[in-house]
């Protein structure tokens, strides 16, 4: 079945189960006004995913077992635990323990309360997402609340028998002078064909402190488009960490908008590349009023025919005074097939601010090798060394220790240094 073609069965499907849903139908006819991006389109001039939705995909219910998922749990980590199997929230798999002031449930149950127009001319899978979307997380911190566990969104596309289709929607509001780290990974099963395209909006309320960490860890067949937006209000520092092992294509849209003076909004990323994995890492802070701080250093390893597109704009308003914005993408080329396209942006339209942009493209430090190669270190080694200590600049950067070492292990074994994990 034609991409097309299942877009508007699955949307006169659910029209027909919900009745008339005003803010979902407005949804459908901007995605087909709009359309796919194609590489005509300059937010979009590096990645075509009219390739990817070439393929036969289905939307499709799956009920995994305990067994199938225990390869993408952290032991020693106790989490809130809520699984998504191919969009669909499984109440059988989620391990959700009760804490005062801490709501965690499957988005439809109050899907008219985070129903909210869509702006956006760039991004259409926004549209998209918002006229097939039916399942996915609600996430509620209320005030003064301190959240006792971490709170894991497990997504699983399981394509072991047909190719699939994933449209889950996330909803997360952290109250006034409340804290949460939540980890949102993203794994496949099987050898056909996924499309993950995700669509998740942070609300961050006054004195509250947030993390985010972003896993994708896929294969070579499944493609991703996550885009987020972030909402901050005064005093607010919210942290989003993505971390891109593997892949087919993935998009991410990160958007951090500090409404609120003396916000703190920090975006890290680490993607870690081989084969003709291509990641597209686009983001944006607006710097909507004085006193903010933002800091974002994205990070780069690529190997084989990989590609790396790095998109980071800041925009300073008009009165947003007294602003410091500070952002860096640094990339390592370990391939001569591996290609990067990098563009950090600064817009300002105030005069007092400090502000900073700056972009690297590089291979390995020859002084470097040799200096390690001369300890009786070999060169296979040797470039492993380096690109561990490259990447661990943004790996540090994660608060939560079992999720920091278990990512160690995968950049380990990337790069064939898991004997020291023994």
């Amino acid at each position: 079945m034609e991409f097309s073609e299942l877009i508007e069965q699955e949307y006169n499907s659910i029209s027909k189960t919900e009745g008339e849903n005003g803010f979902r139908k407005k949804a459908y006819q901007q995605f087909l006004a709009a359309g796919i991006p194609t590489i005509k389109h300059e937010e979009w001039k590096y990645t075509d995913f009219n390739k990817v939705l070439k393929n036969d995909y289905f939307i499709n219910h799956s009920d995994l077992k305990q067994e199938d998922i225990n390869q993408f749990l952290f032991p020693e980590l106790d989490v809130n635990l809520i699984v998504l199997v191919n969009g669909f929230v499984s109440p059988t798999l989620s391990k959700i323990t009760n804490q005062i002031g801490v709501d965690i449930k499957n988005i439809k149950e109050v899907a008219k309360e985070v129903d909210q127009e869509i702006d956006s001319t760039t991004n259409p899978f926004l549209f998209l997402n918002a006229a097939l979307s039916t399942n996915g997380v609600y996430i509620k911190v209320a005030d003064n609340t301190i959240a006792d566990k971490p709170i894991y969104i497990l997504n699983i596309c399981d394509k072991r028998n047909i190719s699939v289709l994933a449209q889950p929607k996330n909803y997360i509001k952290i109250g006034k002078n409340a804290q949460v780290k939540i980890i949102e990974a993203f794994y496949c099963i099987g050898s056909n064909n996924s499309f993950t395209n995700i669509y998740t909006e942070v609300h961050a309320d006054e004195n509250s402190v947030s993390e985010l960490y972003k896993l994708q860890l896929g294969d070579n067949t499944s493609s991703l488009v996550d885009s987020t937006n972030v909402y901050q209000s005064a005093n607010s520092i919210f942290t989003c960490s993505t971390i891109t092992l593997s892949g087919n294509i993935v998009r991410n849209n990160l958007n951090l908008i500090l409404n609120g003076e003396y916000c703190e909004g920090n975006m890290n990323g680490l993607y870690l590349l081989n084969g003709n994995t291509l990641v597209d890492n686009h983001s944006s802070v607006d710097h909507a009023v004085p006193n903010c701080l933002s800091n974002e250093l994205y990070k780069g390893i690529l190997d084989e025919k990989s590609t790396g597109v790095f998109n980071g704009k800041i925009f300073v308003r008009k009165d947003a005074q007294k602003t410091n914005a500070y952002q860096s993408n640094k990339n390592l080329l370990i391939s001569d097939e591996a290609v990067v396209n990098t563009k950090p942006q600064l817009e300002i339209w105030a005069n007092d601010v400090k502000c900073s942009h700056g972009a690297t493209i590089g291979k390995m430090d020859k002084d470097m090798l040799f200096y390690l190669e001369a300890r009786g270190i070999s060169k296979k080694s040797a470039r492993a060394i380096l690109m561990n200590a490259f990447a661990h600049d943004v790996i540090d950067k994660i608060s939560l220790t079992p999720l920091k070492e278990y990512l160690n292990k995968l950049i380990l074994k990337r790069l064939g240094l898991d004997f020291l994990n023994e």
